[in-house]
Parts: structure tokens; sequence; C-alpha cells
């Protein structure tokens, strides 16, 4: 029917898709994309960075024209980069990173839940050339989140991905190699359990 919205979900961890459909966050689990993709008008990527790529690769062409695609994921420049070599020039692509108000309140195992992006941030990255009606669907995507959209350059967004989730990581390493080759390095590893 007009107006009708039909929520259509994959998750290659069949467990995941199936907790998405029991927390009623889908309607229809389907058993591969292909399965939705040429009938969808808005298709969101949730996915793994390196699972991008090949993900637009293989379903790029049978996009349904003028769809809009969201990229949730966190680095936006490789996305778009490949975005524009693997859909067609009528296909909207925008990236949408959603930003919790209280970071940490869910983790991989959570069940999914409508509000946990409330009171947030949905980070939107576009390029130039985004199509109107793509800016508005991001945009009413972010209402339905409760979100506050929040615009920012492909590089900011980058540079901010590269600091919030990188850095840390990169610095834990460090400190335990220093650590590790520490004369002390026993007694370290007593005290930290």
């Amino acid at each position: 029917a007009d107006g009708e919205v039909l929520r259509l979900g994959f998750d290659p961890q069949k467990k995941k898709g199936k907790a998405a459909k029991s927390a009623n966050a889908i309607d229809r689990l389907v058993a591969h994309p292909r399965q939705a993709i040429e009938s969808a008008d808005l298709i969101v990527f949730s996915l793994p960075h390196h699972e991008t790529e090949s993900y637009l690769e293989s379903l790029g062409q049978k996009i349904k024209p003028e769809a809009v695609i969201i990229d949730t994921g966190m680095i936006k420049a490789p996305f778009f980069r490949w975005a524009e070599q693997h859909l067609p020039s009528d296909r909207a692509y925008i990236g949408a990173t959603p930003v919790q108000s209280e970071p940490g309140m869910a983790d991989d195992d959570s069940v999914p839940s409508s509000d946990l992006f409330s009171g947030g941030l949905l980070a939107i990255t576009a390029p130039a050339k985004t199509p109107q009606r793509a800016m508005a669907i991001v945009i009413n995507l972010a209402k339905i989140l409760d979100t506050q959209p929040f615009f920012i350059d492909v590089d900011e967004q980058d540079a901010v991905a590269a600091i919030a989730e990188d850095l840390p990581v990169l610095l834990s390493a460090a400190m335990m190699q220093s650590g590790s080759n520490s004369p002390s390095w026993r007694e370290i590893q007593r005290m930290a359990g």
C-alpha cells in the first residue's frame, strides 16, 4: 500500500539476524541481500569496513534506480570511493554514523533497541552532488532515531574516527610493548592480574 514501509534485513551471522527479527527491528529476514536489493528504496549498510567494497561491487548494479544507500561505518572516504566506482550514477549514497548519547551502552551481544541512539547524534557526510531527496531521507532517519543531525566533512569524519577508534588501541599496544620490555615485567604481570 502507498506509504507502507517493509523493513527487510540480512546478516551473515544468522543469530544476529534472528535477534533483530525477534526484537521487531525488521519485518522480514532474507537469506541474501539480492532478495531485497532490486526493490529497496533505502539501503542501510552496517558492515565491517573490509566487507563494504565487495557488497557494493556485487550488488551495486542491481540496486533500484534512485535508491538511497546509507553507510553507517565510521570510515567514510573509502566508502565514497567504492560507491563512485561500483554504483550507477542515479543511486545516491550518504554516510550517516549514529553516535550514542551515552557511549558504551551496548555491546555486540546486546538485543537491538529502538532507543539505542535516542538523544545522540547522527553524523552525516554527503558528497556535494547528493540529491535533495536523499538528504531529506537521511534527515528524516535522524528524526526517527531521535538523534540530532550533525553535518561533517568526510576528512573530518575519518580523522575523528581515527582518533576515537584507532588511537586508543595503538596507545595500549605501545604501553603493553613498553611494559613487556621492562625489567619488572614479572611484577607488572602479577600486579595487573
